[in-house]
C-alpha cells in the first residue's frame, strides 16, 4: 500500500513539474526574467490541477505505457491552461495546446533521461 501512495506522490510532484514549468515557459514568452509572481501562481495552479487529474486518471489500470501517458498528461496539462487563464497568444486555444505540446516534450526528455539513468 504505502509502494501505491509513494508512486502515486513522485507521480503527482513530476506532473505538476513538467506542467508548470512548461506552462510558465508559453505564458512569459520564455521571457523568464520579465515574469512576476502573477505568472508563477498561475503556472502552480495549471500544474497542480493537470497533476491531480493525472493521478486520478492513473487509477485506471490499463494506462500503464509510458507514451500513453505522455500523451495524456499534454492533453490534460491543455485543458489546464484553458482553464486556469486566456490565451495571451494567437486565438482561444493557442496557449493551451502549445503548453500541452511543450509538456509532452519536457515528459519525452524526462523518460529518455530517466531510462538511460536506469540502464
Amino acid at each position: 500500500m504505502m509502494d501505491l501512495i509513494n508512486t502515486h506522490a513522485r507521480s503527482l510532484v513530476e506532473k505538476f513539474l513538467q506542467t508548470g514549468v512548461a506552462c510558465f515557459l508559453v505564458m512569459t514568452h520564455g521571457a523568464i526574467a520579465g515574469a512576476g509572481l502573477a505568472h508563477v501562481i498561475t503556472a502552480a495552479k495549471t500544474g497542480i490541477i493537470a497533476a491531480v487529474a493525472w493521478v486520478i486518471v492513473s487509477l485506471i489500470p490499463k494506462l500503464s505505457s509510458v507514451h500513453w501517458g505522455i500523451w495524456l498528461t499534454g492533453i490534460l496539462a491543455a485543458v489546464a491552461d484553458w482553464w486556469v487563464h486566456p490565451s495571451a497568444i494567437g486565438v482561444w486555444w493557442t496557449e493551451p495546446v502549445v503548453t500541452g505540446l511543450l509538456t509532452m516534450v519536457l515528459m519525452l526528455g524526462y523518460e529518455q533521461i530517466l531510462h538511460k539513468r536506469n540502464s
